[in-house]
């Protein structure tokens, strides 16, 4: 390790990360990635005592288990595709409930690029074993890539020769040149980090209403749909509202100010909840339910020396992915969330709304707006995200001019240059392999044709996600210029072959 402030990591240095959910497990993988891209040997050691595999509580991250459609995008760029056996539903539209109507906020190209999942395994006794959870997933691609799990919690934290020094329970301490902290906010947390040598003030949280209610599959087929309903009712207390369909079960998120058993009685049985369920709501319905605090303002300076805090103990945001990700989209932020920290007056707020819905012309009022959104929705397998294409259907044309790349998420697609005479088979690319990436950096037409080879499934990645990502981390650039460059070494190849075969 370099001394003074151009403080740098060196060959050999140990990073400890405390805390192994999605922000710890994402530190991680990506340390040890871009670590990788310059060739620098580094290892990383994940404090986790959690089993994310268990049902439950002791399994369970207390979330509402949406990932976005930018950071699926931004996962994909990486070539990390969420399988479906985590993705417990894919998501391709929002519904906005008011009480002056409801409007359907549809993404672009019609494809589930929104993915809701279980934190743990699943709810309180459940047991079927099909769904993998998310928080394991990311953890388990993160030891893939070179991390080390260890299932024991740090105890204390303390320096010594100026390194941060850690003891888990049970173990002897261990020294690190750099700590991560993404365990989230709590007495013991911030004792141990004041420990290392960050000072927090006090910490402003919200209050948050979590359920989970078992309905199952058909049910929430035909009341949800494919689309996460979002609510903004003049509820003295609450924030905003949410049911976010999951397979067969659905995520209740309530977010406000003092959110308790009352409160939550009355959303669920409000006209507009009622209208979406088609049933009244009771407390022993749920499958399980809990109550989280959230960070929703900084915990001061995140960082000291060799110590950095990442995820919700170092910055958060009180409107994140999941319950808040329709109000950061199109007209409703401007009027909703311009000053997060602000409580907007109830007709402020059903004006903006109201502004909004009249800006969407496909709005319908409480009757028929089910049927008319329902009606001819996608019907791939709930879990899955992107769209579908049969066997020969055409997903990229050679000739048209292009602003997206496609990654494959599952089956097989046909890379073929259309000549005069004869169509000539480039490549063929299967699960996990991106395509049409040149458009991104070029505005010259496509050079071939991709057409599904039997049923594929594929996501489109927009060039502005992408040139986002790649702005952030440049190093992915590079990265991807040499998959394309090994792709079209092998494309010229496997066309050079067929030339040598048609002139012998």
């Amino acid at each position: 390790m370099n001394n003074g402030p151009g403080l740098t990591l060196d060959d050999g240095a140990r990073i400890a990360v405390i805390g192994g959910g999605p922000a710890g497990s994402f530190v991680s993988y990506f340390i040890l990635e871009m670590a990788s891209r310059i060739d620098l040997d580094v290892s990383v050691d994940i404090f986790e005592p959690r089993d994310f595999s268990l049902a439950g509580p002791p399994g369970c991250n207390m979330c509402g288990g949406i990932v976005s459609e930018s950071l699926v995008q931004f996962l994909a760029v990486e070539g990390i595709n969420l399988p479906s056996s985590v993705v417990k539903h894919g998501i391709e539209s929002y519904m906005l409930h008011t009480d002056v109507g409801h409007t359907p906020i549809g993404l672009p190209l019609q494809e589930m690029r929104i993915a809701a999942m279980h934190r743990g395994s699943g709810p309180t006794g459940y047991s079927d074993g099909e769904w993998e959870s998310f928080d394991a997933f990311l953890l388990n691609m993160a030891c893939e890539r070179g991390a080390t799990h260890i299932r024991a919690r740090v105890k204390e934290g303390r320096r010594q020769d100026g390194r941060p020094v850690l003891t888990p329970a049970g173990m002897q301490p261990r020294s690190y040149d750099l700590v991560v902290g993404a365990c989230g906010i709590s007495t013991k947390s911030a004792a141990l980090f004041a420990d290392l040598g960050l000072s927090f003030g006090p910490i402003k949280t919200a209050r948050a209403y979590i359920g989970e209610m078992r309905l199952g599959r058909e049910t929430v087929k035909n009341t949800l749909g494919n689309a996460m309903h979002t609510y903004l009712l003049d509820l003295p207390g609450s924030e905003f509202g949410a049911l976010i369909p999951k397979d067969e079960y659905v995520t209740i998120c309530i977010l406000g100010d003092d959110v308790d058993a009352a409160l939550v009685s009355q959303f669920m049985n409000s006209p507009e909840v009622t209208g979406t369920l088609g049933m009244a709501f009771t407390a022993d319905s749920l499958a399980c339910r809990c109550s989280p605090r959230l960070n929703v303002g900084a915990s001061g300076r995140p960082f000291a020396d060799r110590v950095v805090l990442v995820g919700d103990c170092g910055v958060s945001r009180l409107y994140k992915d999941g319950i808040g990700a329709v109000h950061r989209q199109r007209t409703v932020r401007q009027h909703l969330l311009a000053h997060p920290q602000r409580r907007f007056p109830a007709p402020l707020r059903r004006r903006g709304v109201e502004e909004a819905v009249r800006h969407r012309a496909s709005c319908t009022q409480s009757r028929g707006w089910k049927r008319t959104f329902l009606n001819g929705r996608n019907t791939m397998r709930i879990g899955a995200l992107g769209k579908v294409y049969e066997d020969g259907q055409i997903i990229v044309q050679q000739g048209e001019l292009g602003n997206c790349m496609y990654v494959i998420q599952k089956g097989r697609v046909a890379v073929v240059h259309e000549g005069d005479s004869a169509d000539t088979r480039l490549a063929t690319l299967e699960a996990g392999d991106v395509f049409g990436e040149m458009a991104l950096f070029t505005k010259r037409p496509r050079t071939a044709t991709v057409k599904a080879d039997g049923r594929a499934r594929v996501m489109t990645i927009d060039k502005r996600q992408f040139l986002k990502r790649t702005q952030e981390d440049p190093s992915l650039a590079f990265d991807m210029l040499k998959r394309m460059s090994r792709r079209v070494e092998g494309m010229n190849r496997m066309l050079a072959e067929h030339k040598g075969g048609m002139q012998s």
